[in-house]
């Protein structure tokens, strides 16, 4: 649909014009069939406008673009005249070309935002508060305002998560992905400490929307002046107007367009240091993780979420982004980048007309910045391992909580975990004569076993857990992967499903190649869980 409003927009532009300007008052024309010359004087008013507004550079490409579309898909008439004109091609051209380089939306800052909330819970009318609220909704759940557009449901989790699914987004394509919906997470606590999730929710049923239809629609419809709201959704100009108004008087308000509530927290996540793959997950990027299924899956951004959770903790706490990142890796602050004057040199070489001491100062500072790489990139291999020992840590402390007992006693199989704990003790009753026959399976028990073949080494990545397979003696995978100080010896025999390289176990059966697979895969996981 995006497409299809683009291109329909790019003709209702030149019909507006055609009919402002009565084009058709004398000769009798019409807008359609395009006509060669009626285009040419409509591409000079449209120069005319974009000197007097200092914008509108590529509307000529669009309406081309629009040309193109009606030909190819609706076989509309006259355009083969457009499309062949030398002028209107070559003018469309200098004008893209004078827009000179893209300017990306600003995100905000925390003073936009704290806006945005004071207007959701002050005394304003209804429907400035459920805008303030929507934009928070897209600020926080790193969507597009397109993206909202269009939403199939809405599943609140009370206290922890609101989630919108949406099939109407930039990341969808033909096939598989039409058939997908998007999960546009958005966290229950923001930036300050009120409950504005619930403020939303209210407001929503306050003003005659409900949020529990399905297919829910727009999640703004446009409203009109006595209150109620329209069938169409808000379109994105419209939005960025409203997002303007609401944020006047505060910094830089005027720069702000409505692809800055996407990369609002984006750019948040990045200054506080986290990494690329979850950004790209909390972005609903394609190129997360090299592949999209992770953008489709509600549960697989758990982890990406967990963090943003936790800077936005952070913010609510009054600390600084950046200067918590860099204290992770002993730093005050961000490292300015820079260029080595002596890397050109060679260490130890001394320069013709080089004074011996210039020389060994040169070779020094050379030794320093070698010395300052190594310890950068130490750092980052401890700040990853610190990071897998501290979820190791939180199992851990999970699995204590499910039992009284210390969770070796459990692994080792000195103590049994019943089945029925935490039923009622009419149940209980009923099930002691039958768990004297058969005693309860054990938790701690094997239940999976792999051996490493003969002549073959496995090694393990201790950052992302990925097996590798080489020759005895070898340190370079099948995948050509040279086994560093990021690997780890696997034993001849354990007892953990680790995934595998797809190059060094091509003909691995076990392998989820899908969301469907994965699917399957946690659905059995499941059942065995509580059968056990």
């Amino acid at each position: 649909p995006s497409t299809l409003l683009k291109r329909a927009s790019a003709f209702r532009k030149f019909v507006a014009w055609f009919d402002k300007t009565g084009m058709g008052g004398d000769s009798n024309l019409r807008p359609l069939p395009l006509d060669e010359e009626v285009v040419w004087a409509y591409f000079k008013w449209l120069k005319e406008q974009r000197q007097i507004a200092a914008k509108g550079f590529t509307v000529p490409s669009s309406f081309l673009e629009a040309v193109r579309f009606g030909k190819f898909t609706l076989d509309l008439v006259g355009t083969d005249s457009i499309l062949c004109s030398r002028r209107l091609l070559g003018f469309a051209a200098l004008e893209k070309q004078a827009m000179g380089p893209s300017r990306q939306a600003p995100g905000m800052e925390l003073e936009h935002l704290k806006r945005l909330h004071e207007i959701l819970k002050s005394d304003a009318n209804n429907i400035d508060k459920l805008g303030a609220a929507c934009f928070l909704i897209c600020i926080y759940g790193r969507a597009r305002w397109s993206d909202v557009r269009f939403v199939e449901r809405v599943e609140i989790e009370e206290g922890e998560t609101l989630t919108l699914y949406t099939a109407e987004h930039k990341t969808a394509a033909v096939g598989l992905r039409r058939q997908q919906f998007l999960p546009i997470v958005v966290p229950w606590n923001g930036v300050v400490t009120d409950d504005w999730m619930n403020v939303f929710l209210t407001l929503y049923a306050c003003v005659g929307l409900d949020i529990t239809k399905k297919p829910l629609g727009p999640l703004l419809p446009a409203p009109r002046l006595d209150g109620t709201f329209c069938a169409r959704p808000l379109t994105t100009s419209e939005a960025a107007d409203w997002l303007r108004a609401l944020l006047n008087g505060t910094s830089n308000f005027e720069s702000f367009r409505s692809h800055s509530m996407k990369a609002t927290l984006l750019g948040w996540c990045a200054r506080a240091g986290l990494d690329k793959e979850s950004r790209a997950v909390l972005g609903h990027h394609c190129s997360a993780l090299n592949g999209s299924e992770v953008v489709y899956s509600r549960q697989l951004q758990i982890r990406a979420l967990r963090k943003l959770g936790h800077i936005l903790r952070r913010v609510r706490a009054g600390q600084s982004l950046e200067d918590e990142a860099m204290r992770d890796y002993g730093l005050v602050r961000t490292p300015m980048p820079f260029t080595p004057v002596c890397a050109a040199r060679t260490p130890g070489v001394q320069e013709v007309g080089q004074p011996p001491a210039e020389a060994a100062a040169a070779a020094a500072e050379v030794d320093t910045v070698k010395a300052a790489v190594e310890a950068a990139v130490e750092a980052e291999e401890i700040q990853s391992v610190k990071e897998e020992v501290l979820d190791e840590a939180l199992l851990e402390k999970a699995a204590e909580d499910l039992t009284l007992f210390p969770v070796e006693c459990v692994s080792a199989g000195v103590v049994e975990i019943e089945s029925s704990s935490g039923s009622s003790s009419s149940s209980s009753s009923y099930e002691s004569s039958s768990s004297d026959d058969s005693p309860v399976a054990n938790r701690g028990r094997v239940v999976f076993t792999e051996h490493v073949p003969e002549g073959r080494d496995f090694f393990k990545h201790i950052k992302s857990g990925i097996v590798h397979s080489c020759k005895v003696g070898e340190t370079v995978s099948v995948c050509k992967l040279n086994m560093g100080a990021n690997f780890k010896l696997l034993a001849r025999t354990f007892h953990f499903r680790h995934p595998k390289c797809l190059r060094c176990f091509p003909k691995d059966s076990d392998r989820i190649r899908s969301v469907e697979q994965l699917t399957d895969s946690l659905d059995g996981f499941l059942k065995r869980a509580r059968s056990s």
